[in-house]
């Protein structure tokens, strides 16, 4: 039995890294979702994360994972 895949755990480490540079205030407050700066994402990242991602998943899993982004 070969060991269990990687990619879903480095998904997630890679999709909450990319909202970093979003999700804090100019005070440093953590920010909501719906109030952070979508366009500071890290979208390198997002698609290293997806791309970890879609080794886990099926491609049909992936295209409803990648769709909610």
């Amino acid at each position: 039995m070969g060991l269990p895949s990687a990619g879903p755990q480095l998904a997630l480490f890679e999709l909450t890294a990319a909202r970093f540079p979003g999700r804090t205030a100019p005070d440093g407050e953590a920010m909501l979702l719906e109030d952070q700066a979508r366009r500071r994402w890290n979208r390198s990242a997002i698609r290293c994360g997806l791309a970890a991602l879609g080794r886990g998943l099926s491609p049909y899993g992936l295209r409803g994972v990648s769709k909610s982004w």
